[in-house]
Parts: C-alpha cells; structure tokens; sequence
C-alpha cells in the first residue's frame, strides 16, 4: 500500500534541494515564480504544494516528481529512462497494468473526477501521481459498485444521440482487457488528444472499435490509439426530460374524465 505523503516530510526534501544548490528562501522562490511566503509555507512543511509548484520544483531541480513526494524514485521514471516504447507496443494499452497511483481502489464512497474544463491538462497528465492525487473527489451515498478501479468525468456539451448532456456525470470502470468489452455498451476513451463518450457497435480483429460518436455516426478508432478505455457504470444528470405534449394532454384528460365521475356520482346520490 501506497505511503501516506507527509507535508513535513516533501518540505525537508525541498530545503535538502534548494541548500544543495546554495540558495536561499528568496532566491529559490523567485527562481520557481512564487512569492516568497508561500514558499516559506511549502518548504516549513505547513501546506502541500500544488500540482503547478511540484511541476516548478521537478523541472528546475531535475527531479522526479515520485522522489520529491516520497523520497525514492518511481520505477516508471527509471523505465521510462532506460528505454523508450515502440509503436509496436502500444496495441498492448488494453491489457497492460493500470499503474499504482492510476487504481484508486473504489470504499464505496470516493471516486476521483475529471472536470471538462480540466480535459486538456488530463490528457496531458493522466499518467502522473501527483495530477492524479490532486483531482477533485465525489461522493456517493451507495455502494453497488464492486471493487474496482473507477473514475467520474464530466460530461461536455450534449450529446442527445448518446442520451448524455451538458455538465452530467458518468462514472466509468477501468478496463484493461479487451475481452471484457461488451458490445452496445457505453464506454469513455481517452486517446492521445480527446477524450470521448461513446457506445462500441463491434470489435474487428483487424485492431479497431467501430464506435458511435456523438453526432449518431459510426466512427472507427484503433486500439493503438488508445491510452485508457472506462465503461460507463453510472450516470448522474441534472437534466430530466421535458414531459411531452401527448402526456400532458392525457393527464389533463384523466382529471376531467374523475371530476365527472364524481359529479355524476354526487348527482346520483341526490336523485
């Protein structure tokens, strides 16, 4: 189990960095673009850095984020260092692990959430701990959802032929096997540049979805564009649909059709 991050423990790593290269306080702060008391608070250890601080910190020191949060290096950096992923290997997405930090194992109350507004900088650090960690978490008052790994994104502008609209949330489960994907199912794909709400039609063994987009037409996508597929498990919208016409009227029709009973009824009595 993942180590709980200590406020104290990040800001003596940051001292340990900035005395390395004979800094003070001021310097480094003006260095990294902060004000010189919000340092001060991050460095005593009395507040957590935000993602943007860590970003500052990482780059201007060289350093891994993994190392600035816990104090060791994270295998992925080492990895990622050691050798560079061929194309070949990204048809794999489906059915390679979900890193440690990605997981957040559902309690049956908290799950992370991915605002539209923050879809751009998702895309961009989906892979890493610290954006992770930081996301916003909602919370729901049930618990028919099986352990898992789950996510909740928001869902941006409307998309009638999806039945999903503006600002709705759906809480997707993360897959990481092909095989389990069921066709006709709605699913989120992540892909290198969009992130997408979609109902999978079929499954060529040629290596693509033939997906539904949000315009009702049929779209293909390749596995290997893939960085992470979710299927939807549960939607939660603020938009009810309108009560149409017809129904009105024949509610309208059934209230006038009791009143007259009833009057026929009350001037059957006093006859």
């Amino acid at each position: 189990m993942q180590d709980i991050i200590s406020k104290k423990s990040i800001g003596d790593r940051l001292k340990s960095l900035r005395i390395e290269k004979m800094l003070s306080q001021a310097q480094a702060s003006e260095a990294l673009g902060l004000s010189r008391s919000h340092y001060s608070q991050v460095e005593l250890g009395k507040q957590f850095p935000s993602y943007a601080v860590l970003s500052k910190v990482a780059e201007f020191y060289g350093k891994d984020y993994h190392w600035i949060l816990h104090g060791q290096i994270s295998q992925s950096s080492v990895l990622h260092n050691e050798a560079h992923v061929g194309s070949e290997n990204q048809q794999e997405v489906m059915s390679s692990s979900l890193p440690t930090y990605g997981q957040a194992e559902f309690s049956g109350r908290e799950v992370s959430f991915v605002k539209s507004e923050d879809f751009l900088m998702y895309l961009k650090h989906h892979s890493e701990e610290l954006f992770l960690q930081a996301l916003p978490k909602i919370y729901l008052p049930l618990n028919q959802l099986s352990k898992g790994s789950y996510r909740a994104f928001q869902v941006e502008g409307d998309l009638p032929e999806l039945s999903y609209f503006d600002q709705d949330i759906i809480i997707g489960e993360w897959i990481k096997d092909k095989n389990r994907i069921v066709i006709s199912r709605m699913y989120i794909i992540v892909l290198e540049d969009d992130i997408m709400i979609t109902k999978i039609l079929a499954f060529h063994n040629e290596g693509y979805f033939e997906c539904l987009n949000a315009d009702g037409l049929s779209i293909r996508i390749s596995l290997n564009q893939i960085s992470e597929l979710w299927e939807v498990k549960v939607k939660i919208t603020f938009r009810l649909p309108k009560t149409s016409g017809k129904l009105v009227g024949s509610s309208k029709n059934m209230e006038q059709a009791i009143y007259d009973l009833t009057q026929e009824v009350n001037r059957l009595k006093n006859t």
